[in-house]
């Protein structure tokens, strides 16, 4: 779900930026962001690494570069390139966010909720990062914090039924069993279809 947006908001900017490829005259971002827009990540790679060379201090290339990285699911080479686009410009709140995602893909929960949580700063109410962040918790052992943010998940949107299920698998590992079949419950009533299949749902999902 956090990639969908990812690439969402990449190619916003993809095509922003390539309008201002003639501009900076830098041929090889301009072939890097056609590659990025076809999906051809490797082609992309290659040419964001080029356009470097031509502008070592732009901090959009590293950005681009760095997704480009993380569709590829090389998680380290990501955070080296989200960081340096922040130590070029440290305003740059998707890369916060970038950095969370290639950290939570990693399962550094801690490093992930960090960066997440400076990215909330400006996104307070982005459901799939608090979403991200309940997660880190729950895997992390801290269940009272993973509680908190799925409740606070629901209350910004009732209708978010991943977060009644993994509320439901918290309160299951506390051995709460009154409160698991309450947010199966709930579930069940925004999806009737959840029921036919709630058991192995609820063991993917904890299996993520």
């Amino acid at each position: 779900m956090k990639k969908s947006i990812i690439t969402f908001i990449f190619l916003i900017f993809s095509g922003l930026l390539l309008l201002s490829c003639k501009h900076q005259q830098n041929a090889e971002l301009e072939k890097a962001l056609q590659y990025s827009i076809n999906f051809e990540h490797s082609l992309a790679i290659k040419h964001f690494k080029l356009a470097i060379k031509k502008e070592p201090l732009n901090p959009n290339i590293y950005f681009f570069l760095a997704e480009e990285y993380y569709a590829i699911k090389n998680y380290d080479a990501a955070i080296q390139c989200f960081e340096k686009c922040l130590e070029l410009n440290n305003s740059n709140i998707k890369a916060y966010e970038g950095l969370g995602n290639s950290y939570f893909e990693k399962k550094e929960y801690t490093k992930a909720i960090e960066n997440y949580e400076y990215y909330l700063k400006s996104n307070p109410d982005d459901l799939l990062t608090l979403y991200n962040i309940g997660i880190s918790h729950e895997k992390s052992a801290d269940f009272d914090l993973a509680i908190q943010e799925y409740h606070h998940i629901i209350n910004l949107d009732p209708n978010f039924i991943s977060a009644y299920l993994r509320l439901a698998l918290v309160y299951k590992i506390r051995n709460n069993d009154e409160l698991m079949a309450e947010m199966i419950n709930k579930a069940i009533q925004l999806d009737p279809e959840l029921a036919q299949n709630i058991d192995s749902k609820l063991e993917q999902l904890s299996k993520e």
